[in-house]
């Protein structure tokens, strides 16, 4: 029985198959059990979801290709990791391949690890900076990062939402400030 409602299956971006590519290797990231009770059916189903991140095979003085793999574009295609059963335990991570237009916004990545990544893994490579992900069952993650890859980023512009306009009005009785209805006609 498959119960692809509670777990489903995301396929690799870069191969589209439950798998790296030849040059990459599996590493673990995150195994969970779930047990399932259907009391009608009287049955208890369980399934274990295993999630893994590919990363590029170490190879003597082999310097890595520029505009490979994927990179964090500003306009970015959300790839949904479900380490478990919970909806809130997605991780969205952003992948894109458009090097030109998104040059300005990738981040140089050193991957992920987690409380059950095997231990020749769990660590950043030299060079890149852990930094916390996201905890699940009382596993922390980290991602790596070089120290610096964000200082060089634009900052994020801010936009208020069409229908208002913080008008920040003091009220004469109270220290409360009200928002008023942004009228564009004005």
């Amino acid at each position: 029985m498959r119960c692809h409602y509670d777990f489903p299956e995301v396929p690799n971006k870069a191969t589209g198959k439950y798998s790296c590519r030849d040059d990459f290797e599996e590493i673990k990231l995150y195994s969970y059990e779930y047990t399932r009770v259907d009391h009608l059916w009287r049955t208890e189903i369980t399934l274990r979801r295993t999630t893994f991140w590919c990363r590029r095979k170490e190879k003597d003085n082999e310097a890595i290709p520029s505009e490979s793999g994927f990179i964090c574009p500003e306009n970015f295609q959300q790839l949904k990791l479900n380490l478990s059963t919970s909806i809130n335990d997605w991780l969205v991570v952003c992948v894109g391949q458009d090097y030109q237009q998104d040059n300005q916004y990738q981040i140089p990545f050193g991957g992920f690890f987690s409380c059950q990544t095997p231990n020749k893994f769990a660590k950043c490579p030299d060079g890149y900076t852990q930094r916390p992900f996201i905890e699940i069952h009382y596993c922390d993650m980290f991602y790596c990062v070089h120290p610096n890859s964000k200082r060089n980023m634009p900052l994020p512009e801010l936009r208020l939402p069409p229908f208002s306009k913080p008008s920040f009005e003091k009220n004469s009785t109270s220290r409360e400030y009200t928002d008023q209805p942004y009228n564009d006609e004005q």
